[in-house]
């Protein structure tokens, strides 16, 4: 083998490939993060704990909501993770009560509406189009044009079918009278 290489039986390939896990990769240290990042980091830390701070409220349940997304906060703040503290921004501002949650399953219900109605509104102007620009339509389009202006256009296309199928006629009785000819039999 050139370069070096020695020779690996094709099932020693598919084992390593397939079923032995890929040796880990090098570990890098995170990048440092630049001033805006962390400028950003801070202040999207600092709009989260004035929001979801556990000393903002008297109500037990929801003292301990806001301590759990405290604790989640200052995780991610810890782990200078701007991804995390974003999508702890996108959570609502306090737990959801019964109520809400009716609302908010009505909501997806009418949103789930909403969907199906713009899908079958897409569907029903594809038929329209297919219908309007369809060959039947062209067809309809052409023989009324004709029509105004004195033509008649389906007797004119079938007079052409008759004259084709003629020719066809006429040249198969003589293909039929060659292969006579050959003495070959053509049924």
């Amino acid at each position: 083998m050139s370069g070096g290489q020695e020779y690996v039986p094709v099932e020693e390939q598919y084992r390593r490939t397939w079923r032995e896990p890929p040796p880990p990769g090098p570990w890098f240290p995170p990048l440092p993060m630049d001033a805006v990042t962390e400028k950003d980091l801070k202040a999207l830390y600092r709009q989260l704990c004035r929001r979801f701070h556990p000393d903002l409220t008297q109500d037990p349940k929801e003292r301990a909501w806001r301590t759990e997304m405290m604790a989640a906060v200052n995780a991610a703040y810890e782990a200078q993770s701007l991804i995390e503290l974003q999508s702890l921004a996108a959570q609502p501002g306090r737990p959801l009560s019964e109520k809400p949650r009716a609302d908010q399953q009505r909501l997806d219900a009418l949103r789930d509406q909403l969907r199906h109605i713009q899908r079958r509104v897409r569907e029903v102007a594809q038929e329209i189009y297919d219908l309007t620009h369809g060959e039947m339509m062209e067809m309809s389009l052409e023989v009324k044009l004709a029509a105004r202006d004195g033509q008649d256009l389906l007797a004119e296309m079938a007079a052409e079918v008759e004259k084709d199928l003629e020719r066809k006629r006429v040249e198969l009785d003589f293909l039929q009278a060659q292969m006579r000819q050959l003495g070959i039999s053509y049924e």
